[in-house]
């Protein structure tokens, strides 16, 4: 009787079963035959189908259910509608897209980090909704934000946007990390409710005073290309040393003169201060931990025994700075690598070779450089040296090769002037594009008298282009893009101003001063970018002496074809020794076994005891004693060059 119980419910429990089994097999069939998750985006589906493996067929729940992490960047996705489904996702990468509107991310009730930079994304209440731990929305063209209140958000990137305002911050206690580099921010006086803040970049903004950020708990910062004048809060920061994986401190490209509040900040491992102009390095002498210091483009940097006491420097970068003795580098054991030079620059091969360099830099602003100089002049001097001095080669692209051996692709042309302006303090940066061949070319975007230009001095160069050599001097963003593509980035100040327009048709010119002197046919004209005058004469003549322009205080006259110059101003420059007769009114030079004797109104000279009859005779002028220059340069073993298209004459002595 047991027995048939016992069999006659394990018949009931399999009726049972197969019954179950047959009412299940509708639903299973709908889920396989059903439309699935939907997505309004073609695009976002397809980051999702790549993410799942699955190139076809219906997308289901149980497909997506494992899914913590997808990466839809750069996938020209418009709609996030169908997202909510993927509602186990960690980590979602978005950037790079065309959206503006997130709100089916709300339902993404697990999402931590979301990334949603270059997109078009303005209501940023998001945040405040959700549980998100880190948010990156870099250049989605936000101007304000409204107060956000997250007690889970500890990193926030908000760069290149046109944010004005850090108000927005009060809201977000746990936040360690914010980056709002790029923008327009001037007061960080908010920050002082983020009292976990570790990490703060900053750069390129318009800030100015430390003092809000000097008690927060900072141990990383990024803050270059600001207005800041003092670094004093810093003395005050007592978290600067402490353990944090990323270790940032750079100051570079403010206006800082004083880095002494760096002293109390003796277990700092890296800084970069370059674009600093500072001069004196003696604080830096307490910071014994350094590894890596960075003082590139600084110009102002002659000394740096200070350095002597990092006995841990590893990396050291001082591009551009012209410095006495760099044997002392010597003394630094654990330095394995010196950049004297960066990349585009060239990099000497040895501290001899820098040494070469530096006083060829010193030699080419003694020579083409007075004090009087307006910022133009400048411009001008050194822009006229770099094309006179420099051909055109495509295998050699540093600055050293153009400075030190006259050679140079556009790399090298664009950095010599660069490195020379940086020197005189003049702003500028490097430009790039493509030039109408085809090829990646640079050039300069100088700032004279507060205005942009662009300077090609590559293109000036009448040994490769052979239409005006003034085309490329102080030009507009319109006019350098007539041929070629510019790459013109947001740290690009516009170039707008046609102050030079007239001067870029002009085949040859002279500078004396502020104004060029033009040859036009029948007319002269004077031109200094603001106004044009006619000028009555013969044009003003450029000399040369080993490719630098020579000043005199008697402006060269032509006479019977020949050039007469001050007798003084080019005996010295020639290195001869002037010994002057007023009896006679003789003058005798004397430069190794050469002697040259000339007298006032004669003809007749002597070199080395043999007469000589001259074409033109010495002159008084203005007081000046006034002397053929072919004949005394020839005479003291020097090779002469007239230019008659350019009015140059160009005098070698080497």
């Amino acid at each position: 009787m047991n027995r048939k119980l016992v069999k006659q419910e394990d018949i009931v429990k399999k009726i049972l079963f197969l019954i179950l089994c047959f009412l299940l097999v509708p639903t299973l069939s709908f889920a396989e035959g059903g439309e699935g998750i939907q997505f309004a985006d073609s695009n976002l589906e397809q980051a999702v189908r790549e993410a799942i493996q699955k190139p076809s067929g219906i997308i289901t729940p149980n497909d997506v259910a494992g899914l913590q992490s997808l990466d839809a960047s750069n996938k020209k996705i418009k709609s996030l509608d169908g997202i909510q489904s993927l509602r186990q996702l960690l980590s979602l990468n978005l950037n790079g897209n065309e959206i503006s509107d997130v709100s089916p991310l709300l339902e993404l009730d697990r999402l931590q980090a979301l990334f949603l930079a270059d997109n078009k994304v303005r209501d940023l209440s998001f945040i405040n909704t959700m549980s998100l731990k880190r948010v990156d929305l870099t250049g989605n063209g936000i101007v304000t934000i409204p107060e956000l209140n997250s007690p889970t958000l500890t990193s926030l990137i908000i760069q290149n946007n046109k944010i004005t305002s850090l108000d927005f911050v009060s809201g977000l206690p746990e936040l360690t990390e914010l980056n709002v580099s790029d923008n327009q921010i001037r007061d960080l006086t908010p920050l002082k409710k983020l009292t976990n803040l570790r990490l703060f970049l900053a750069g390129f903004n318009q800030i100015q005073d430390l003092t809000p950020i000097q008690d927060l708990p900072i141990r990383s910062f990024s803050l270059h290309h600001n207005q800041i004048t003092s670094i004093e809060p810093i003395r005050h920061m007592k978290h600067l040393h402490e353990f944090e994986e990323i270790k940032l401190h750079d100051l570079s490209f403010n206006p800082i003169r004083d880095i002494s509040p760096l002293e109390t900040q003796t277990q700092i491992e890296k800084i970069n201060l370059s674009g600093l102009p500072i001069t004196d390095l003696s604080p830096l002498s307490k910071l014994v931990n350094l590894r890596k210091l960075e003082l590139d483009r600084t110009g102002t940097i002659t000394d740096i025994s200070p350095l002597v006491h990092l006995q841990k420097l590893e990396y050291l970068n001082l591009g551009n700075n012209l410095i006495k003795n760099m044997n002392l580098l010597n003394e630094l054991p654990q330095l394995k690598e010196l950049i004297i030079w960066d990349e585009h620059y060239g990099r000497p091969f040895n501290i001899h070779m820098f040494e070469q360099f530096r006083n060829k830099l010193e030699e080419i602003q003694r020579g083409i450089i007075r004090d009087d100089m307006s910022e133009l002049e400048k411009e001008f001097a050194i822009f006229q040296y770099i094309v006179k001095n420099t051909s055109y080669s495509l295998h050699h692209r540093t600055a050293y090769d153009a400075l030190m051996n006259g050679v140079a692709n556009c790399d090298g042309y664009a950095t010599s002037v660069q490195i020379l302006l940086d020197l005189q303090g003049i702003e500028n940066e490097i430009a790039a594009g493509i030039a109408a061949n085809g090829i990646a070319h640079g050039w300069n975007l100088v700032k004279i008298d507060g205005q942009y230009y662009h300077l090609d001095a590559t293109y000036s160069d009448r040994n490769i282009n052979f239409e005006t050599s003034f085309s490329y001097f102080n030009v507009t963003d319109k006019q350098i893009q007539q041929d070629r593509e510019y790459f013109k980035t947001r740290y690009h100040e516009d170039a707008t101003s046609e102050r030079f327009k007239d001067l870029h048709s002009i085949t040859v010119g002279v500078m004396k001063g502020e104004w060029i002197y033009i040859d036009l046919g029948d007319e002269k004209i004077k031109y200094d970018g603001t106004q044009k005058q006619s000028v009555q004469g013969e044009m003003p003549i450029d000399i040369l002496l080993n490719g630098y322009p020579q000043h005199y205080d008697q402006t060269p006259v032509m006479m019977n074809n020949r050039t007469l110059v001050p007798l003084r101003g080019l005996f010295e420059a020639l290195g001869a020794v002037v010994e002057w007769d007023p009896t006679t009114n003789t003058a005798k030079a004397t430069k190794d076994s050469d002697v040259i004797s000339i007298t006032i109104g004669s003809r007749q000279a002597s070199h080395n005891g043999k007469d000589v009859i001259l074409d033109q005779e010495a002159k008084m002028i203005n007081g000046r004693t006034m002397v053929p220059l072919r004949f005394v340069s020839e005479s003291l073993r020097a090779t002469v060059n007239w230019n008659g298209e350019s009015k140059t004459i160009s005098i070698d002595t080497k």
